[in-house]
């Protein structure tokens, strides 16, 4: 999925997309999700199965909009699976050092 914006009047609306056809395959039928519902559930994913103890500490020394700031650097990819509803979070090697870094 990637990143996406439109807007109406003053109002721009953040979400994410299916990417299938920039690989070359038939593009998802309407899966768009709203950034704020995804990258909550990324947040909420890192805060209850985190595996790493360091980065469990850290994550949770700071607060939920500070984690939200710190998801684009400790991420290394998220994979969401519409048909079963499912999402999946890998993390950077030295997650840990970038969490530091937003105030941990």
């Amino acid at each position: 999925m990637s990143p996406c914006m439109s807007g109406y009047k003053n109002f721009a609306y953040r979400y994410y997309r299916c990417r299938s056809r920039a690989s070359g395959q038939p593009p998802c039928e309407g899966i768009g999700i709203s950034a704020f519902e995804i990258e909550e559930l990324v947040r909420k994913t890192l805060t209850a199965a985190a595996h790493e103890q360091d980065f469990v500490s850290a994550w949770g020394r700071l607060d939920k909009w500070q984690q939200v700031k710190a998801l684009k650097s400790v991420l290394k990819e998220v994979r969401f699976d519409p048909r079963g509803e499912s999402i999946s979070v890998s993390l950077h090697d030295d997650a840990v050092e970038r969490l530091r870094r937003h105030g941990a």
